[in-house]
C-alpha cells in the first residue's frame, strides 16, 4: 500500500472510532456530569453486561 492508502485508511478508522464511541454513549447512556455518588454507583448496575 502507498502512503496515501494508509493515510486514508487511519483518517477513516479515526472517524470510525468516534461515531462507534457515540453510538455507544447514545445506546448504553452516561452519568450526567456533576452526578451524585448514588447515581454513579446506579449506572453500571443497570447498564446490560451483555450489550455493554
Amino acid at each position: 500500500m502507498s502512503g496515501r492508502q494508509l493515510g486514508r485508511i487511519g483518517a477513516a478508522t479515526g472517524i470510525l472510532h468516534v461515531v462507534l464511541g457515540l453510538t455507544g454513549f447514545f445506546i448504553h447512556g452516561y452519568p450526567e456530569i456533576g452526578a451524585s455518588p448514588q447515581q454513579l454507583s446506579a449506572w453500571p448496575a443497570s447498564t446490560s453486561l451483555t450489550r455493554f
